[in-house]
């Protein structure tokens, strides 16, 4: 979203281990060392710079490097750049970020996608080996941060509580889709779309709607994170009625559902990421003009029901999710499609998009 937000006023550069794929894009290629446990493979750096007028020398490096330990060779490549505003996506890249920022006396954004340090805090081990970690990168660099972004209000109000920053929510917003809501008929017709994770408690779902099987007919659209998981859940369910259908590539999902009368999540809250998680699916949902059902976690709750677009069940066992489904009628089901139809717009990745623009903007200015 933040080279969508910024390409068409800066030109964008990228640094990593892959191109964006866009071709109007240009990339740095960089390696990188795996070093502590918590450390896995990804990185991305955009530079950029005020276009068309190129010697106004405005320049953007965005880190998007999350768990690694980053070679000599890589800082002195990046130093052979110039940037006035560094961008960082995970606490693992912030030595590296604020080495060039004080390098270049640049500014330097913060991008928090979820609560790091408390990333696996149901893990004993994990937070064993790993929270001291990284709670000590976030302590010592935060505060010094010109912004912070991160994916939500609940968890910007974290990050600002926990470690004294600036921090500006983000969302996972999609954008705008012009598609309709359909008519709703019995049985309403539901969808969960995602990754076959067994921690995320699938079979919750499965058993709520097959409480009610003249009322619903339930379809998974779901990812092969774990083959085995996978294949469980279609010898138990498939046998019951419930559909298991191919995924589709993801600028596609939205048109792939809109078929569909009502998103369907439960999210159990094993964590304090879970719980304050507002899922990419969710605006999905949403542009694909479906009421969106879910458990109350507390952002995903925020969002449902301050702009009146679903319903949320009082707990999160599978019976409250059948209480509510038994509570629902088609003409509720489809008013919420159509509230979806008047919020599309305003909750589209426009106005995130905007935010990001002005934030950096403003910085720069």
């Amino acid at each position: 979203m933040q080279c969508a937000a910024l390409k068409n006023i800066f030109a964008v550069t990228t640094a990593g281990f892959s191109p964006t794929g866009d071709p109007s894009i240009a990339f740095i290629q960089l390696t990188a060392e795996k070093r502590k446990p918590w450390f896995n493979f990804h990185l991305e750096l955009n530079r950029l710079f005020r276009a068309p007028f190129s010697l106004l020398n405005k320049f953007q490096f965005y880190l998007s490097g999350s768990k690694l330990s980053f070679p000599e060779k890589d800082y002195k490549e990046l130093s052979k750049h110039s940037f006035d505003l560094i961008i960082c996506h995970h606490p693992a890249s912030l030595d590296l970020a604020f080495k060039l920022k004080s390098k270049y006396n640049c500014k330097l954004i913060f991008n928090a996608h979820e609560i790091y340090s408390l990333e696996f805090e149901d893990d004993p081990q994990w937070m064993k080996n790993n929270f001291n970690i990284i709670d000590g990168l976030l302590r010592k660099y935060l505060p010094q941060c010109d912004r912070v972004f991160s994916v939500n209000q609940e968890i910007c109000d974290f990050y600002i509580e926990q470690y004294k920053c600036k921090c500006v929510p983000v969302h996972n917003s999609k954008p705008y889709h012009p598609v309709k809501a359909g008519q709703v008929y019995l049985p309403m017709r539901v969808i969960h779309h995602g990754g076959a994770m067994p921690q995320r408690k699938l079979e919750q779902m499965a058993d709520a709607v097959l409480s009610l099987p003249d009322k619903y007919a339930l379809t998974f659209m779901l990812v092969n994170t774990n083959n085995r998981y996978l294949s469980e859940l279609k010898a138990k369910y498939e046998p019951l009625g419930i559909k298991f259908i191919d995924t589709v590539p993801y600028s596609e999902i939205i048109h792939a559902i809109n078929s569909y009368d009502i998103g369907l999540y439960i999210l159990p809250q094993g964590n304090i990421n879970q719980q304050l998680a507002l899922p990419n699916k969710l605006f999905e949902f949403l542009q694909a003009k479906l009421a969106i059902i879910c458990s109350p976690n507390k952002a995903m709750k925020n969002l449902v029901t301050t702009n009146k677009i679903g319903a949320v069940a009082e707990g999160f066992e599978t019976s409250d999710m059948i209480k509510l489904l038994k509570s629902l009628t088609p003409e509720q089901v489809y008013s919420y499609k159509k509230r979806c139809e008047e919020v599309a717009s305003e909750l589209s990745s426009a106005s995130d998009e905007e935010r990001i623009l002005n934030t950096v903007s403003s910085l720069l200015n």
